[in-house]
């Protein structure tokens, strides 16, 4: 399949160019606005707070079923001053930076696609895509998607590492807590035993939750930790903030329970209060071996020579909120390499190869999907 390497190049280098921490991704809806206006696309960019999300449709040309494809606009920080270096068939940044193609290289393959599908007059059904904002901080933007702007039954996401040709088909519970252990100030010099010093306290129940892998399925991590001051004040004040993910609601019940059982364990040694803010940041999807996503995905795997294969993930993505919304989504990956680091790269055949996937899906294989 023929695409215009150098246009997707081009504006892959584009955005990444844009700054777009969480929460400030104008500049980069307004670049995508105006290629998917030059192509022919409905677009909207709507306010939920104080952030934005990017609907766009493009109706169709033949009698097949719409689908909605989605990818995010934000970036994790460092972002500013991105310089993008394009050598050896690789696009990569300086290393002072991130590049961003988490997710960026899914706008530019999209964006592409779409150039192409238009151009050639590939036959299509209705396409609709979400770009989202804030995904790097707990999935905002898709927490607060309009749902009355889709038609669609069926969802792509592209906000994936990895080989492409891989397939998300599961991500886990993650739910996030924050504990506040409440000491009490003293002079450390002149009575420390009047004090109760909320840093051995953290201390206390650090010891007692365990961290990282429990199982195949499970993790739990201890973030963040700050609190205390001066080295003559026995501490009144420690916050500490983590998570606890797993594939399982069963053992991700136990791993709460344990975390609660700790915390109560470790007020009654130090005869002290603590405040435990909890909650569930997203839920998990499973997705069947007879989705029939899966199966359009590997036909198109097959047709252009790439290799299928589906993953468990083990964290989230718009995904994680798309079928709980009801849209049957799968997450593909999209070319994109030690992501959250200043080492990331793309290589340009595998943005080349999914822009290509996407083509192929749309307009050669959803006619096999029920509308």
């Amino acid at each position: 399949m023929k695409i215009n390497k150098q246009r997707l190049i081009d504006t892959f280098i584009d955005l990444v160019k844009i700054p777009s921490p969480s929460n400030h991704e104008d500049k980069v809806f307004n670049l995508i606005e105006k290629h998917l206006k030059e192509i022919g696309f409905n677009v909207k960019i709507k306010e939920y707070g104080n952030a934005k999300n990017l609907y766009a449709v493009l109706d169709s040309n033949a009698d097949i079923p719409t689908i909605l494809l989605s990818a995010h606009a934000d970036t994790v920080e460092p972002c500013e001053n991105i310089n993008p270096i394009n050598e050896n068939g690789i696009i990569k940044s300086d290393g002072s930076t991130i590049l961003g193609g988490d997710d960026k290289c899914a706008i530019a393959e999209i964006i592409e696609a779409m150039y192409i599908i238009k151009e050639q007059s590939l036959p299509h059904g209705k396409i609709e895509i979400a770009v989202t904002s804030a995904e790097e901080i707990g999935l905002q933007g898709a927490k607060n998607l309009d749902m009355n702007e889709f038609k669609s039954k069926h969802s792509i996401v592209l906000d994936a590492s990895g080989d492409i040709g891989s397939v998300i088909t599961g991500a886990p519970y993650h739910d996030v807590f924050k504990i506040v252990f409440k000491g009490k100030k003293a002079h450390a010099g002149i009575e420390p035993e009047n004090g109760i010093n909320a840093i051995k306290a953290a201390a206390c129940f650090i010891t007692r939750f365990k961290t990282g892998r429990i199982d195949k399925e499970t993790v739990t991590n201890l973030g963040k930790i700050s609190g205390g001051g001066a080295t003559n004040i026995v501490p009144d004040e420690v916050i500490l903030t983590g998570e606890i993910r797993s594939h399982s609601v069963k053992k991700l019940k136990k791993q709460k329970a344990k975390l609660f059982k700790a915390l109560k364990k470790t007020s009654e040694v130090f005869n002290t209060d603590t405040e435990l803010e909890y909650k569930r940041e997203y839920n998990a999807f499973s997705t069947p071996a007879n989705n029939p996503l899966l199966g359009i995905i590997k036909a198109s795997c097959e047709s252009i020579g790439i290799a299928f294969q589906t993953k468990i993930a083990g964290g989230g993505s718009d995904t994680n909120i798309l079928n709980e919304r009801g849209i049957n989504c799968v997450n593909i990956a999209c070319g994109m390499r030690k992501v959250h680091t200043n080492e990331e790269y793309v290589i340009i055949d595998e943005l080349e190869s999914t822009t290509c996937l996407l083509i192929d899906i749309l307009t050669n294989r959803m006619s096999h999907l029920n509308s």
